[in-house]
């Protein structure tokens, strides 16, 4: 599953990038499930394969409220965008997973501003190589947002109050 995720998924929304996403000793619980089980949406994965999925990330989000999945990190934070892309993944009907995808796309901008992903950080120490991927985190924060917003007509997340300097 994680190949399929890093072959055909990471490409078009690069939270993590393929090679990422292959590399499973770097990868939390969370950020695995969430890959697998948006990779098991493809058609081409038995069905069974992707209720099972479904199930387990179910129960990693709803056994523990306010548990480690939901501090703020990069690592939770990407693991929440991955699973934003797809709101069959938060609920039994269309509309209440819809619902619940939207919240949970919420709590990773607000992850994401709360990390200071949407600040300048060079002057604070942070490698080259850091700022590209909290810039990247950003970036996605801001795709899935548009997305539920032109999607389910919610308000989108004031971009322009950000000190990246991106508007």
């Amino acid at each position: 599953m994680l190949d399929l995720y890093a072959s055909r998924i990471a490409p078009l929304f690069p939270v993590l990038y393929p090679t990422e996403a292959r590399n499973i000793r770097s990868l939390s619980v969370f950020q695995i499930m969430a890959m697998c089980t948006v990779a098991s949406l493809s058609r081409t994965v038995p069905r069974t394969v992707c209720c099972a999925f479904r199930s387990r990330l179910h129960h990693l989000l709803e056994a523990v409220p306010g548990g480690n999945i939901w501090t703020s990190n990069q690592t939770n934070l990407s693991a929440l965008l991955v699973i934003s892309m797809n709101s069959e993944l938060h609920g039994r009907t269309e509309s209440a997973g819809a619902s619940t995808a939207w919240l949970r796309s919420g709590v990773a901008v607000r992850m994401g501003q709360d990390l200071g992903l949407h600040r300048k950080v060079h002057d604070f120490g942070v490698s080259a190589a850091q700022q590209r991927i909290r810039s990247r985190l950003w970036a996605m924060c801001m795709v899935v947002d548009a997305w539920y917003v032109r999607g389910y007509v919610q308000l989108v997340v004031n971009d322009r109050s950000s000190a990246t300097g991106r508007s």
